[in-house]
């Protein structure tokens, strides 16, 4: 029973906040607030339709909880957006360097950011692979010397950020960003504090990258922030025309927080259809030292006293009781949304986390081996649709849960991280007076995960002792592709009282499961049974110790031959059909897993097409070892190129380069990424991405953004020798009709330029020469091959028997359902294609 109901617009400046006159949020807030110790039904804020552009954080305290058992309730007017954003317009843009196409603009007054959005499309803060700016490098016990002479002339040297990451001295699962004190001479030193957690975690010797500062401005997409010029500078991407780009720069650390503390939490609370846009983070002298999953050293490398989660842009300590639903996480500089300070019944469901700087959930405090006074405990995580998260600070999951009890971690769907999908426990087996227990992470689909250099992670990771009673469950989900080791299921040091049963391992593993055995505690009492796991997963890595049960395990099934309990497993996991709407339909899978790739040439069958597209690790010594793909020597127009089989909108091709220990730079540079609906490099393509003449970091990965549209073949070119580690297409989840009209959050491509010019081409065309008018507009086959394939598919479900066996019937149609419906809009549908739950 709702007792009022405050609407609120971002123009509002009434005081009864009336839905004819509406009010600020900040009058509704009080207005609430003012009526919570009475509360008889639901107090109501309604947005109406538009940004609400925050000057400051939108702060909830214990006097803002819903009494009497009723809620408060901050939502959407129904069907309408409504975005908090704690962005700022970034204007006036002009050219800077033309040679370099340097783009500048004044910054608002008192920004300090490191994210900056054109087009909806996030920007990265100037960087350099370390060895290109400094040379030979040779660490000291403060930072370390180089030889280039280049960086002393730098102006501003004390903003420059290092990057320790994935090297081909350190193979580990963290990315750390230290700040610099000084250069001169020479030498390098760094913030002790920062440098010193990270040396002491994971021994890196040298950075691997270098960061924020205008000398750096190398590759397109990279921008500098000057703060003592109050400038930020920036160079365009392909079809980004700064005279008419939208520009946002993140400027709140904080959108909303609610804060509460143990004795007075903050309670009854629901957020609804929000959209959470436009934050940064700024991590200062302390840096970005990176214990695990974005868990961060704060002072000192003591693991037991000083660490806690990167800070969520979305925040709640010590709440209760309090809901997340159908909400949007964008464009965000931190983590997503956050819970700690040992809350306990809160809900998050069915939300959407993209584009998200760290983690996208998670849930947790406590430091390395000793647990808060209070765990996090009744959590529900269920139906949110978290990727492409963990976008700069790698080392972050889509959904993070520490120490946690009573807490369930289900039908969520979780693909595209840089590192593991989902963790849940923590302590590494330390023995505590609070053990985390009855913990569940079931009917997950977890996917194309790992997709960077980082390792020692996976699709579902768990560490730290469980309690005994009652058990904790990793049950009915599914995991596919899994490019890193160690395994698909991993169960690290401590983790205990798991039963781990009916999941199915598809795809590529390294090894579908590991039971630590190698660290001390080692995982005990886990009953691990009656799973699936693909030909294409690996074993089980080494040996579980003796106290563990692993039996009646299906493995090496061959592709395809899942027996009717795996399928069911595999149809059950992930969102629940209530819930399939907010995927916005799509193929959200690394599209060119095991297709068919060509090439200009080979070096040798060890390096054949093939090995760019079969999602295998390439580091030797890390489990089945995949050599790269690379063209031969003598090649001076080398390409490579992968047939998706169909044509499908896509939303970003992925180039993770060589891992194998061998470091030319020259292999990383000069690079061009097509996209095309017919094979070979003749016909007409567009050109998604290009890579200039800055060599990219060793062992990194490039992710471009796909053009709208749809396309069959994915082609990468190259003016000489051409080496790749993996190519991954991941398709769109949403799709406009006109690949020209600008998306919400996608700016128009720069093939509709192209297109433009072309047609006027062919207009010039003398109309009798039919020459000039296939050169320009192609034969049309592409085209008619699309029409003859929707008659068949037409046909097809024409002529499937509904009445006979409504199961069977049920799972053909919905392929054939989707491949209709696919290259359309939803809008265009009485009934929109996603409610055929497919």
């Amino acid at each position: 029973m709702v007792q009022a109901t405050y609407y609120v617009s971002p123009d509002g400046s009434g005081s009864a906040c009336t839905q004819a006159v509406p009010c600020a949020v900040e009058t509704a807030k009080s207005a609430v607030e003012r009526r919570t110790n009475a509360m008889s039904g639901d107090l109501v804020v309604q947005f109406q339709a538009g940004t609400y552009q925050l000057s400051s954080a939108l702060e909830f305290g214990p006097s803002d909880s819903g009494r009497n058992g009723h809620d408060v309730i901050y939502t959407a007017a129904p069907e309408q957006k409504v975005t908090l954003s704690g962005g700022v317009p970034v204007t006036g843009w002009r050219l800077h360097d033309t040679a370099k196409d340097i783009w500048q603009a004044p910054a608002p007054a008192g920004l300090r950011t490191r994210q900056l959005y054109v087009n909806g499309r996030r920007a990265t803060v100037a960087s350099m692979p370390a060895s290109t700016v400094f040379g030979s490098m040779q660490k000291t016990g403060t930072g370390f010397t180089y030889t280039s002479a280049a960086p002393n002339t730098w102006q501003h040297k004390d903003s420059i950020d290092v990057v320790y990451g994935h090297s081909a001295s350190h193979r580990g699962w963290t990315y750390s960003v230290c700040p610099v004190s000084s250069i001169a001479d020479g030498t390098v030193t760094m913030n002790n504090s920062c440098h010193a957690n990270v040396a002491g975690i994971n021994q890196t010797t040298v950075p691997t990258a270098v960061e924020n500062n205008y000398a750096l401005l190398s590759s397109p997409g990279q921008f500098y922030h000057d703060t003592s010029a109050g400038t930020i500078y920036y160079i365009p991407q392909e079809g980004q025309d700064m005279r008419t780009a939208t520009v946002i720069a993140g400027k709140l650390q904080t959108l909303v927080e609610l804060g509460g503390t143990p004795d007075s939490p903050v309670e009854h609370m629901r957020f609804t259809g929000l959209k959470f846009e436009h934050a940064t983070w700024l991590f200062g002298e302390q840096g970005l030292a990176d214990l695990q999953a974005n868990v961060l050293f704060t002072e000192t490398q003591d693991p037991s006293a000083h660490t806690k989660p990167l800070p969520a842009n979305v925040a709640c300590h010590s709440c209760d009781d309090v809901t997340f639903n159908g909400n949007t996480f964008t464009h965000l500089g931190g983590g997503g949304l956050g819970f700690d300070g040992g809350g306990h019944d809160n809900t998050v469901t069915g939300n959407v986390f993209t584009d998200i700087a760290s983690n996208g959930i998670q849930i947790g405090d406590g430091t390395n081996y000793t647990p808060p006074a209070t765990l996090e405990s009744g959590y529900t995580v269920s139906d949110n649709y978290v990727h492409n998260v963990a976008t700069e600070y790698h080392g972050g999951v889509g959904i993070l849960a520490t120490w946690v009890k009573h807490t369930k971690i289900t039908h969520n769907e979780v693909w595209d991280t840089p590192y593991t999908g989902i963790s849940l426990g923590w302590g590494w087996g330390a023995a505590t007076s609070q053990p985390m227990v009855d913990n569940h992470v079931d009917s997950n689909y977890v996917h194309d995960v790992m997709t960077s250099a980082l390792e020692d992670g996976g699709p579902i990771y768990v560490v730290g002792t469980q309690g005994a009673t009652p058990p904790s469950t990793m049950t009915g989900n599914h995991v596919e592709n899994d490019s890193q080791r160690y395994a698909a299921l991993y169960m690290d040091q401590g983790s205990s009282y798991w039963h781990v049963e009916y999941n199915v391992v598809n795809g590529y593993a390294p090894a579908w499961l590991f039971v630590q055995s190698m660290a001390l505690p080692v995982a005990e009492h886990n009953t691990v049974q009656n799973n699936y796991a693909s030909a294409d997963a690996g074993g089980i890595y080494t040996t579980p110790p003796g106290t563990n049960t692993v039996s009646n395990n299906t493995t090496a099934v061959a592709e395809g031959n899942w027996n009717a309990e795996a399928k069911s497993i595999m149809a059950s996991a992930g969102l629940e059909p209530e819930y399939t709407w907010i995927r916005k339909g799509g193929q959200r899978r690394n599209l060119a897993y095991a297709r068919p790739a060509t090439a200009s040439s080979t070096y040798s069958a060890q390096y054949a097409p093939s090995q760019a597209s079969n999602d295998r690790i390439t580091t030797p010594g890390n489990g089945p070892y995949s050599a790269p793909f690379a063209s031969a020597m003598d090649d001076t127009s080398a390409w490579w190129q992968v047939d998706l089989g169909a044509s499908y909108p896509l939303s970003k091709i992925q180039i993770l380069f060589r891992q194998d220990g061998v470091d030319n730079p020259a292999e990383r540079q000069d690079l061009q990424i097509w996209v095309s609906n017919f094979p070979g490099i003749s016909h007409d393509h567009t050109i998604a991405c290009s890579i200039g003449a800055m060599p990219l970091p060793y062992q990194s990965s490039y992710n471009c953004p796909a053009p709208l549209g749809i396309w069959r073949y994915v082609t990468v070119t190259k003016p000489g020798h051409l080496v790749l580690g993996q190519v991954r297409v991941f398709g769109a989840t949403t799709i406009t009709p006109d690949p020209c009209s600008q998306g919400e959050d996608q700016p128009a491509p720069p093939a509709c330029a192209a297109g433009a010019s072309n047609q006027q081409a062919i207009s010039n065309c003398p109309p009798t020469s039919a020459t000039c008018l296939q050169r320009l507009a192609g034969t049309g086959t592409g085209t008619l091959q699309l029409i003859a394939r929707a008659r068949s598919d037409s046909a097809d479900f024409e002529q499937k028997a509904r009445d006979t066996d409504p199961d069977t019937a049920a799972h053909d149609l919905c392929p054939i359902a989707t491949s209709i419906t696919s290259h359309s809009q939803a809008a265009a549908f009485r009934f929109p294609p996603s409610w055929w739950y497919c």
